[in-house]
């Protein structure tokens, strides 16, 4: 009776873990990092695809923060060095970018809560907002992509 258990435990254990190679994120996450000034800065995000939508002032309405990417929040780290963004000097470590779309002119949220799902921001957790300058989005292709998307950078 106890080996007929464990046995039954385990093969439902077994077909509920999924094999992940067979599945592919609409968002994948991605890692960006860059040697500035002798110091390492790195950047992880989820890659958001536009997938024909309209995404600033459609799917992200203008004047509420927006996750920078998709999934969990974007983050910068130096663990190095500090980082300059606009006019934030931050101490080495760990940080949480936002976004702040308006039409004509977009801020990016620096924030301290580095492990934020997209939609739990919390403002009380702001270390600052600076105006950015905007780009256009930009086609990316992944490894075993057969074709480039359109994704927001």
């Amino acid at each position: 009776m106890f080996n007929r258990r464990r046995f039954l435990i385990a093969g439902m254990g077994a077909a509920a873990v999924p094999t992940f190679g067979q599945y592919r994120l609409a968002s994948p996450p991605m890692v960006t990092q860059a040697m500035i000034g002798g110091k390492q800065v790195v950047v992880h995000y989820f890659a958001p695809s536009m997938r024909g939508r309209k995404i600033m002032g459609g799917l992200v309405p203008y004047g509420e923060v927006w996750c920078t990417g998709a999934n969990y929040c974007t983050t910068i780290t130096s663990d190095d060095a500090g980082i300059q963004i606009g006019p934030m000097t931050l101490a080495p470590g760990i940080y949480a970018i936002w976004t702040l779309p308006n039409e004509k002119e977009s801020k990016v949220v620096v924030n301290k809560n580095s492990h934020a799902f997209h939609l739990d921001y919390d403002e009380s957790a702001d270390i600052g907002r600076t105006a950015m300058d905007l780009k256009a989005p930009v086609k990316v292709q992944g490894i075993g992509d057969d074709k480039p998307s359109t994704a927001i950078h």
